[in-house]
């Protein structure tokens, strides 16, 4: 499968990201096989032959909206450290922002994560675990930094990176556990911003314990 991210320059720019917004709400309710162009071409109040105008297809509509929504992180780091930085002020804004990141895009990241758990659609598979490997590069690149400037002990890269995905994972996958647990009624006061801070100060104190020296 081969797709070029849309460059902000290009005459479709807003149409193309219009069909995206209204994707990614059809696909975060309903999953890839549950939308159809017919339903994305309706509500987005569009002919259906734009939508193979703009992407050619659905599959590749929907690899359009995982590349948008999986480059953010990358774009945010370089931006938060253009100059540099310690691996501490790193590791801590990474943290703070995926958690964020995941929690107000959590039906979307389980169908993430549902596709990188299943070979139905192959090339899409493939096409997340190259960008997870991607977005978990700049993790591994903060524990690294910090392990040479010697900020960090020395500690496994990959298996630390587990361990934040991994409990990030649990935490956005399984809302009804999460509320039993937080002794929440609601799946949104689950995922409150109270619980977002309580979840990012844990994985700090975590890591923090965890990687100094």
């Amino acid at each position: 499968m081969k797709y070029t991210v849309t460059s902000i320059n290009d005459t479709g720019f807003e149409k193309k990201n219009q069909i995206l917004d209204v994707a990614e709400e059809l696909f975060s309710a309903n999953g890839f096989d549950g939308v159809s162009v017919r339903d994305l071409a309706k509500k987005a109040d569009i002919n259906i032959a734009m939508i193979s105008y703009y992407f050619g297809s659905k599959e590749n509509l929907y690899v359009a909206l995982l590349e948008r929504k999986m480059i953010t992180i990358r774009q945010d780091i370089r931006s938060a450290f253009p100059n540099g930085g310690s691996a501490w002020n790193k590791l801590y804004y990474i943290i703070e922002n995926y958690v964020d990141r995941m929690v107000e895009n959590r039906k979307f990241m389980n169908i993430v994560f549902s596709e990188l758990g299943t070979t139905q659609r192959e090339q899409i598979s493939n096409f997340l675990r190259n960008r997870f490997v991607d977005n978990q590069n700049a993790f591994h690149e903060i524990i690294q930094q910090g392990i040479s400037d010697g900020e960090f002990r020395p500690v496994d890269p990959q298996l630390t990176i587990v361990s934040i995905i991994g409990t990030l994972k649990l935490y956005v996958s399984n809302p009804m556990m999460v509320q039993k647990l937080l002794n929440e009624p609601t799946e949104e006061g689950a995922y409150s911003k109270k619980h977002r801070d309580r979840m990012k100060a844990h994985l700090i104190d975590l890591m923090t314990r965890f990687l100094k020296p």
